[in-house]
C-alpha cells in the first residue's frame, strides 16, 4: 500500500482512504456502524446491504473497526482562555496546525 493510499487522523490513527470512504458512504446511505464485541463489526440495517457492500466490508473490516472505535483527541479542541463562551467552545480550532488551543 502506498502512503498516498492512507490517511492519518488527528491523534495518529492511520487507515486506508478506501476504508474511510466506505464508512462515510455507508453512513450517508443511512447505515449505522458499531462494534459488537471485540472484533465484530455490526452494520444496521443489515438487510439493506448489497453484495458489493458486504464484499467491501470484508476487505476493510479491520480498518473499519479502528475507525468506529476512534475517539479524536480532546486536547485539540479550542476553549477560550477567559472561560467566556464566545461561540467557539468545543469546536476544533480553524487554524491549521494549531495544537495549542489558542487559535494563534
Amino acid at each position: 500500500m502506498r502512503s498516498s493510499d492512507v490517511v492519518t487522523l488527528r491523534g495518529g490513527l492511520t487507515v486506508p482512504i478506501a476504508a474511510l470512504r466506505l464508512a462515510w458512504q455507508l453512513e450517508e446511505r443511512g447505515f449505522r456502524l458499531a462494534i459488537a464485541g471485540g472484533d465484530t463489526l455490526r452494520v444496521t440495517p443489515g438487510s439493506k446491504l448489497t453484495a458489493e457492500d458486504l464484499a467491501a466490508l470484508r476487505v476493510h473490516k479491520a480498518a473499519l473497526l479502528e475507525i468506529v472505535a476512534y475517539v479524536p483527541p480532546t486536547d485539540l479542541l479550542h476553549v477560550p482562555a477567559s472561560g467566556a463562551d464566545d461561540g467557539t467552545r468545543g469546536q476544533a480550532s480553524d487554524v491549521p496546525g494549531d495544537v495549542t488551543g489558542t487559535g494563534r
